[in-house]
């Protein structure tokens, strides 16, 4: 669910801006709540919560949207804060906090409609890469240029359209990275991309001329995943 809050302290402007979020169609088909703040000791105090965008109001009584970025930055350096001003003044200043975007009250519907669509598009652009330490480098890899995924007396080795890497880490925390249904745990030493699947046995599935034994009590969701039945030819 994607998490969407608004820190603004002015109550008009809190609820319109709400209401313009909520019929947003880059958010039809996509489940979210929207977290609603007064101030930026609420959201502070709301740490726990982890949004995902926050529309932070500049100008408020007491601690302004600047400083409590700061704050937030210290625990959240994820979250992507737009903020929401009647002053164009402060645009740069919001580099000190990294935040995302900007927007100029009154704020139209389109501009956010244009803000939300970029921010999904780029979160979906950052969903389908993973960072991996590889002789002291990280090194970013495409999810879908992974192959397949082995692990042999503690030492897992990744193929990948271009190269192999062999690392230390467990094949359970590489599926956790993934964290994808076009990826399967075919047997408790392999993880493979389904895509990449050419051939299917009884005992074994085929990836680049390579031969992977799937376990036997597998097999069975193998098959759903791949979207075929063949229990009756093989």
């Amino acid at each position: 669910m994607l998490k969407i809050g608004i820190c603004e302290d002015n109550q008009e402007q809190l609820i319109d801006l709400k209401d313009k979020i909520t019929t947003l169609k880059s958010l039809e088909n996509i489940s979210f709540k929207i977290h609603c703040f007064s101030s930026g000791i609420e959201v502070i105090e709301k740490s726990d919560l982890k949004l995902d965008i926050l529309f932070m109001d500049i100008i408020m009584p007491g601690r302004d949207g600047f400083y409590t970025s700061k704050d937030i930055r210290e625990y959240d350096p994820n979250v992507e804060i737009i903020f929401t001003t009647a002053e164009p003044k402060y645009v740069f200043k919001g580099y000190e906090v990294n935040a995302y975007r900007y927007l100029i009250k009154p704020i139209s519907k389109i501009e956010l409609e244009r803000h939300i669509r970029s921010w999904i598009e780029d979160n979906n652009k950052r969903q389908e890469r993973i960072s991996l330490k590889f002789n002291s480098e990280v090194v970013f890899l495409n999810k879908t240029d992974i192959i397949y995924a082995e692990i042999n007396k503690k030492r897992l080795t990744i193929y990948t359209k271009k190269c192999s890497y062999e690392l230390e880490m467990t094949l359970k925390k590489l599926e956790d990275m993934i964290n994808s249904d076009k990826f399967f745990r075919c047997h408790h030493s392999y993880l493979i991309n389904l895509e990449e699947v050419d051939r299917l046995s009884k005992t074994s599935i085929g990836i680049c001329r390579k031969d992977i034994p799937v376990s036997r009590n597998r097999m069975s969701e193998l098959k759903k995943k791949l979207t075929i039945n063949l229990s009756k030819s093989i």
